[in-house]
């Protein structure tokens, strides 16, 4: 459903989310990128789970092919109860990518949280021609722990995740979400024997994820801080 006419999300996600029109439409031609219009016929508008428009991510098996789960991007989250996204299907283990076929390919991936800033690192490859051979990939969130990362083996991978604050309450005080899951991921590839390393993010003060990095500074300047990994020892 999600796939019989997707165009409504071009104008959201160039507009609104400053990506390139051709990365977009690139990924609506692989069917890894759609629209939903759906809303609940129990809910009122503005209630949690009433629904609205939304840019729908189409999140498949990286080998068969098989949809296994849609995440949704709300382009009006107060129409939805102030809830901003929302998944459908399995998570537990499932990515996104725009192309599986380039992910293979590839001989660097970019690993971020959520799909539009997969999109928006794909983005930034079109637009500056100058990382050939990149990839990207999104977790969907930084509690999706059960992932097989033996498709990225043979690759560099360069971890992304959002430049969280620091929890102040609750189960995750004191923590970082976003680099506590990066730290999780590289773990895990290096045990893989797979090279990862952290981006530096050391200057991105207020600027939260890849999106925003993009949307602030344009394509090049977005390339320039995909290209700098943290420079640690341990």
């Amino acid at each position: 459903q999600c796939l019989r006419d997707p165009s409504p999300s071009v104008d959201y996600l160039v507009n609104e989310r400053g990506i390139d029109e051709a990365t977009i439409k690139a990924a609506i031609e692989r069917k890894s990128l759609g629209f939903s219009d759906w809303t609940s016929s129990s809910r009122e508008v503005g209630q949690l789970g009433y629904g609205g428009p939304a840019v729908a991510f189409i999140c498949k098996n990286l080998i068969t092919g098989v949809t296994l789960g849609v995440d949704y991007r709300y382009l009006d989250p107060t129409l939805n109860g102030d809830l901003k996204t929302k998944s459908q299907g399995e998570k537990s283990g499932v990515v996104w990518t725009s192309c599986p076929h380039r992910l293979r390919k590839a001989h660097s991936v970019v690993v971020v949280e959520s799909a539009i800033n997969a999109l928006s690192v794909e983005s930034v490859i079109q637009q500056t021609g100058l990382m050939k051979g990149w990839a990207a990939l999104a977790v969907r969130g930084t509690e999706n722990h059960n992932i097989d990362w033996t498709p990225l083996q043979g690759k560099r991978v360069l971890v992304c995740m959002d430049n969280d604050k620091v929890i102040a309450k609750g189960p995750m005080r004191g923590y970082r979400p976003g680099l506590k899951a990066a730290w999780r991921i590289v773990e895990q590839l290096t045990a893989l024997n797979i090279p990862a390393l952290l981006c530096d993010q050391s200057e991105w003060h207020e600027i939260n994820d890849v999106n925003d990095y993009l949307k602030a500074k344009g394509p090049t300047d977005t390339r320039i801080a995909l290209g700098k990994a943290e420079q640690c020892l341990i």
